[in-house]
């Protein structure tokens, strides 16, 4: 900010980035929204509308004493402005296709609270929503369509008794300035943002479909390792590539019921590149798998009823003795944050130093964050940020290590916050895929740790094997696979 402090920011009516892009600018996509029926989001909008409703008007509430200042007030409505794509896909149960990977729209939105009367106008292109289903969704879930640019004009209009209530941390300067600045309209601002506080606690239904999507997705990459093993080892290929295995995961996800899309770009990595936190391959970017080095697939799809976020390195030889020692330590990071028993009010961060403390014993750590919240049927990335875990969240335990020029490794699951007892929380562990025991050096791990990694195979299989039983070599892959550590495969 100090770089900042001699300059002042300026409201231009022309959005400065839309100038700089002019003729070039993509065009926005046409694609209809769809509805997420209540069998997969747990709830209604309009019981969405209520819980926000009662959040907004706690937050009313805290600041009450300011707003009655004026002796003659008399709110009759209050509006929220919500700006972000996702928390108006959550709340609206509705998903789009404007972004890749992300299912939102573009879109603005105003949740109307009158009394217990509660409304939903919203901003966006109308061309989305013109099929007769859509329309008579809009009807019942009491949705005012509007278009896109028209959110301006709605915010200018002024009213002694309707209080605009705006999150300063997810709207941006134009429309604070427009609330802000306006004669005659009443205004509070906050620093938070009601609705991500809200969605990233799951219901049960979401929960459910966490666990269903989160299986199904293992089936995928179980099929996709097992093959990538074949093409290796069977039919020996030299020239199998990073971009050759992100299609054909995607291949087996589309293979799964209620795949919608990939939940980010894939990142298929072999040797020295696995090494480049967030390496993306390409058509025209890529290297050739190797039996001599490690393979890291870090992906995820899209589900109606969830998303996922996975990552396996996996060997299909001999690995050297460094890379079965990291692998092993980063692995023990990861069993040990699943495994941990929490004070309620603890944060990520709180616990971050657990699934590092393995690699800090020998010096060494990762330049990442563990963990991140995961949607619904959302963006990949969610809250919660910086805040306390709360049951019900779902979010990422992903601890690796990466060696420049030499190799990398991440071993990712989809875990949920759970109750453990009074005040207490841990995690469950959502992901269902095994562990490489190329990589594992026995002599790293306690008698404890070994059978609780032999417990968690034997769980796999129980899951996975019913999906696979018709296909003999993925089976028999599974089975090599979730043998006990002391067991040669």
């Amino acid at each position: 900010m100090n770089v900042l402090k001699d300059y002042n920011v300026v409201d231009d009516e022309n959005n400065i980035i839309d100038v700089i892009w002019g003729e070039n600018k993509p065009k926005y996509k046409k694609d209809p929204v769809i509805i997420l029926p209540v069998e997969y989001t747990g709830m209604s909008a309009l019981e969405k509308y209520k819980i926000v409703a009662e959040e907004v008007n706690k937050e009313i509430q805290l600041r009450e004493a300011m707003l009655l200042n004026n002796k003659n007030l008399k709110i009759e409505k209050k509006r929220y402005l919500i700006t972000r794509l996702d928390d108006i896909a959550w709340i609206l149960n509705l998903r789009g296709q404007d972004i890749p990977y992300n299912p939102v729209f573009f879109s603005y939105g105003l949740l109307y609270l009158h009394n217990n009367n509660y409304y939903f106008h919203l901003f966006s292109d109308k061309s989305k929503f013109e099929n007769e289903e859509i329309k008579k969704y809009l009807e019942e879930n009491k949705i005012t369509l509007h278009d896109y640019d028209e959110i301006h004009k709605v915010l200018n209009i002024s009213s002694d008794d309707t209080l605009t209530i705006i999150d300063t941390d997810s709207s941006n300067f134009k429309m604070y300035n427009i609330i802000i600045n306006k004669e005659n309209n009443l205004n509070i601002t906050i620093q938070k943002d009601i609705v991500e506080h809200i969605k990233c606690i799951k219901n049960p239904v979401e929960i459910s479909g966490y666990k269903k999507c989160n299986i199904r997705d293992c089936v995928a990459l179980l099929k996709l390792f097992s093959w990538i093993e074949d093409e290796l080892k069977v039919k020996k290929r030299t020239d199998l590539n990073e971009y050759e295995i992100g299609l054909q995961g995607k291949k087996f996800r589309e293979e799964q019921e209620l795949f919608m899309g990939e939940s980010f770009a894939p990142i298929c990595a072999v040797g020295p590149n696995a090494a480049i936190i967030h390496y993306e391959q390409n058509e025209n970017l890529h290297s050739n798998m190797s039996l001599s080095e490690l393979i890291l697939c870090d992906t995820g799809g899209q589900y109606k009823d969830g998303t996922t976020d996975i990552t396996r390195t996996v060997h299909f030889d001999v690995a050297k003795d460094k890379e079965k020692e990291m692998y092993t330590r980063v692995l023990l990071g990861n069993l040990s944050l699943e495994r941990l028993i929490f004070n309620k009010g603890s944060t990520l961060r709180s616990l971050d130093t657990v699934p590092r403390s393995f690699l800090m014993q020998v010096g060494e750590d990762y330049k990442h964050g563990t963990s991140h919240g995961v949607g619904h049927f959302l963006n990949v990335h969610e809250g919660p940020y910086g805040e306390s875990l709360m049951e019900g969240n779902v979010i990422t335990n992903e601890p690796g290590y990466y060696e420049e020029n030499a190799f990398g490794i991440r071993i990712e699951n989809s875990v949920l916050v759970v109750n453990k007892g009074v005040n207490k929380l841990g995690f469950e562990n959502l992901t269902y895929l095994p562990y490489e025991r190329n990589l594992i050096d026995l002599n790293l791990i306690s008698n404890d740790m070994m059978k609780y990694i032999d417990d968690y195979h034997k769980k796999v299989y129980e899951v996975l094997s019913p999906f696979v039983k018709d296909d003999q070599k993925v089976l028999d892959y599974l089975k090599r696979k979730t043998k006990p550590l002391n067991e040669k495969e």
